[in-house]
């Protein structure tokens, strides 16, 4: 959350003094102390064999968490925003997923293991 917070902190504290600055990123600091603990506990709490699993779980979380925190902070402060340019944003998603999809299944079939004689 505090991700998606410092932007428009930012350019409020910006807007009245550049003196702010510092305050704004002060949550810069606080996500860079608080992911490379996380990921010390999921190094911690889990199994080698697990390590991999934790840690995507872990980035995964912290994605989601930057981007609703930014959808909802814009759409609670963009009050030009209507929901039609909303859906226009959704199909533009759903058009960039579909296209991941094909180049994946592209690069799926493309795909050729080598095996080193032994």
């Amino acid at each position: 959350m505090a991700a998606a917070l410092r932007p428009p902190i930012g350019g409020l504290l910006v807007e009245f003094d550049w003196r702010w600055i510092f305050f704004a990123n002060l949550t810069g600091a606080g996500v860079g102390l608080a992911i490379p603990s996380l990921s010390g506990v999921t190094g911690k709490a889990l199994p080698a064999h697990q390590w991999g699993s934790g840690s995507a779980l872990t980035n995964t979380a912290r994605q989601l968490g930057t981007v609703l925190g930014t959808a909802i902070l814009t759409m609670a402060y963009q009050s030009g925003i209507s929901m039609s340019s909303v859906r226009y944003g959704w199909e533009l998603i759903a058009a960039s997923a579909a296209a991941a999809a094909l180049i994946a299944v592209a690069l799926a079939f493309g795909w050729k293991t080598t095996t080193t004689p032994a």
